[in-house]
């Protein structure tokens, strides 16, 4: 009886050292480390959505996915949504409270909008062929974000977001002048449409084994069009743009030279 007890109490002792050994354990954390609060940082300085100041900043309501390294437990791709000031606000679905390892910090990674495809490693995303409004505009332009804290805070974790694909502006203030028509439609044509974001290496790339396809841009004011697209190259003598007029009249834009769309890049064009 006394070596059975033994043999308990030292099968005890050595779960506990391995517990020791392999750092925090999420189960025992869980309940009491500090609560994971986030934020979406306040405005980042790639022109977007303000053409004047060239500020974006994230409106209420815009969904985010957010995966996390070094919680108990770790986040994967869960849904929150932008709520007053930037804060992140947890998808009322979801239950879990994600806490930090005791007084250790995290790392966090993070998608907008969150209706791409989740591969596991990947984010796969499309954007929307149309974009021809300001909301439709917004659901196509892929940011990603990333932060990181040494220590458990109690302070959101303010994650800073990148864009990801290349916005494509177009004027059309001359054209009334030259032809006496004023641009309606603007259609970006034969585009890749598909990215591929990597979580681990925070790597984006065009998906370039699938059909090009066509997209209608943004009238943001009269004359400014806008439209976001993945990074590709553009050949020469292709049908680009294909312009509507209030008059019934239609334009085409043929490159004379090849043309490079960068992520997180502006390419603009003047008619």
């Amino acid at each position: 009886m006394n070596m059975y007890m033994n043999i308990k109490t030292y099968s005890a002792f050595i779960l506990s050292m391995v517990i020791v050994a392999c750092g925090c354990s999420r189960e025992m954390v869980s309940g009491s480390g500090l609560e994971v609060r986030l934020s979406a940082e306040e405005q980042m300085t790639k022109t977007v959505t303000d053409f004047g100041t060239g500020i974006t900043r994230f409106s209420e309501g815009d969904a985010v996915s957010v995966w996390s390294a070094g919680l108990a437990p770790d986040m994967n791709g869960v849904l929150f949504t932008v709520g007053a000031e930037g804060v992140l606000v947890q998808d009322s679905k979801d239950k879990t409270k994600y806490r930090y390892c005791g007084d250790e910090g995290g790392s966090f990674l993070a998608c907008s909008p969150a209706s791409g495809e989740n591969n596991g490693t990947t984010v796969v995303f499309r954007v929307p062929s149309d974009q021809s409004s300001a909301s439709k505009f917004v659901a196509a332009d892929f940011l990603t974000g990333k932060a990181s804290v040494e220590a458990a805070q109690s302070a959101p974790v303010a994650i800073q977001f990148a864009h990801r694909a290349a916005l494509v502006k177009v004027t059309t203030a001359k054209l009334p002048g030259e032809y006496g028509s004023v641009a309606e439609t603007i259609t970006i044509g034969g585009v890749l449409t598909s990215l591929e974001w990597d979580r681990a290496s925070d790597k984006v790339s065009t998906v370039t084994d699938a059909e090009t396809g066509s997209v209608t841009m943004w009238k943001v004011s009269e004359g400014l069009f806008a439209a976001v697209v993945p990074a590709q190259e553009i050949a020469a003598g292709k049908i680009f743009l294909t312009i509507g007029t209030d008059d019934g009249r239609t334009f085409t834009y043929k490159p004379a030279a090849p043309i490079a769309l960068k992520a997180g890049d502006v390419f603009r064009l003047e008619f």
